[in-house]
């Protein structure tokens, strides 16, 4: 790899905060922490636990996770390249899209785990001869039935499974409950008394509309789950 290759990937993989090169991590707790766009190298992860930690877009490179606590994760389009997993443990993790080189799964334990899509991923297949493996028709029942589990709000809460789509005005909304401008009034013929008016009743419909968003969200109808992220 040449000096100009380096660069472009420095730039793409610009996630800095959980960019580790030539170092040793011993008992360190990395759950919930998002190590998207990073480029790990030669690095040692020792008795770590990573818990529903995100791999989306990582480069992992010449690095050793021994020993290390694998729950409700998602390796997403990753490049695990010179890399090797010992006598680690894998729970409901996703491999998706990966690209798998010259890295080693050895002695571990696995459990509700998988890879996608499977004919991507032979290397990660032969290695992995405990992980359970699901077709396109059992992955789509997964997701429909994740779909019905969104109904419980215990299950809503969970948001390594699913999201909340934001409250998304429509353009002729947000012209509706637009505020009226003193200038806007006057080319509207309105008296500050009737403006003043009208921008409460704008307001009012506004907060209308935003409680009723919210208790949509509240009810599970603005909750939907992305069919990538599976961790079953």
């Amino acid at each position: 790899m040449n000096y100009k290759q380096r660069k472009n990937l420095l730039k793409f993989y610009n996630n800095k905060v959980f960019n580790y090169g030539q170092k040793k991590h011993m008992g360190k707790n990395f759950s919930r922490k998002d190590f998207s766009r990073t480029w790990n190298q030669q690095v040692t992860f020792e008795n770590c636990v990573f818990e529903q930690t995100i791999f989306e877009r990582a480069r992992i490179e010449n690095c050793l996770f021994l020993n290390c606590s694998f729950l409700n994760c998602s390796f997403m389009s990753c490049e695990i390249l010179d890399t090797t997993f010992k006598e680690s443990d894998f729970s409901r993790v996703l491999f998706n899209e990966c690209t798998i080189d010259s890295s080693v799964f050895e002695l571990n334990s696995c459990f509700e785990s998988m890879t996608y899509p499977l004919e991507d991923n032979k290397n990660l297949i032969n290695t992995f001869s405990e992980f359970s493996f699901y077709s396109e028709k059992q992955a789509e029942d997964i997701y429909m039935l994740l779909n019905q589990l969104k109904k419980i709000p215990a299950m809503r809460a969970t948001s390594s499974l699913f999201h909340t789509k934001k409250r998304s005005p429509s353009k002729s909304e947000r012209k509706e409950y637009k505020k009226i401008k003193p200038k806007d009034a006057k080319k509207m013929g309105l008296t500050k008394k009737e403006r003043l008016r009208e921008n409460k009743k704008r307001k009012s419909y506004r907060n209308q509309a935003i409680q009723v968003h919210k208790q949509n969200t509240k009810d599970g109808k603005n909750t939907y789950v992305k069919k990538e992220h599976y961790f079953f």
